[in-house]
């Protein structure tokens, strides 16, 4: 039973979607990205002014993509 509600998961059309490959593909750049997190949030300390908005807004977009990534999977 478990098997069968996966695989129509895995069949269902937002899961096929290019917005969904995308997430999924930003979602495993993240998850490898994730340890050099801190090392870029202290070079973004260094001259915040635009680098925070950058930054700020790649994280945002990498959190996102990684939880919704991690709970199609789950």
């Amino acid at each position: 039973m478990l098997e069968s509600a996966k695989q129509a998961h895995e069949k269902h059309p937002l899961q096929r979607s290019r917005l969904g490959r995308l997430f999924k593909k930003i979602g495993d750049l993240a998850g490898r990205l994730t340890p050099y997190f801190e090392v870029v949030n202290i070079f973004v300390q260094s001259n915040p002014e635009y680098a925070a908005l950058v930054w700020g807004t790649l994280r945002f977009l990498f959190t996102v993509s990684k939880c919704r990534t991690s709970a199609s999977r789950g």
